[in-house]
């Protein structure tokens, strides 16, 4: 399966074969991810423990979220930020990173609320 994610004529993200994503001039392997998540989440748990360390990746999901999506695009027409949006969202489960579902959206005011199952 290829998958193509591209703005103008910049491919942003592509996936050539399965478990290794291409992001910009960046190339990642999904099990390289993986593991050194795991590793980071072990190390954090025995130092702060369970509270912080869920926080912590929280934010930093939300963060790295919030860059790829600004990644993808602006526009001023709510219609089109909603479509850069879903795309963003797509990109996200066919990377293999959860099950996402747009419950709810508003456009033009921006507020969404997205389901999310076995997601990281």
């Amino acid at each position: 399966m290829v998958v193509h994610m591209q703005k103008k004529d910049k491919t942003f993200f592509a996936s050539k074969e399965p478990g290794v994503l291409q992001v910009g001039d960046a190339r990642m392997a999904l099990f390289d991810i993986k593991s050194g998540f795991w590793s980071i989440r072990r190390q954090m748990l025995s130092m702060v423990g369970i509270k912080l360390t869920n926080t912590a990746l929280q934010q930093s999901g939300v963060n790295g979220g919030a860059s790829f999506a600004k990644s993808i695009g602006r526009s001023e027409d709510p219609v089109e930020q909603g479509n850069l949006f879903k795309n963003c969202v797509q990109a996200y489960q066919d990377a293999g990173f959860g099950k996402f579902e747009i419950i709810n959206e508003k456009w033009p005011i921006g507020e969404i609320t997205i389901s999310a199952r076995n997601a990281i």
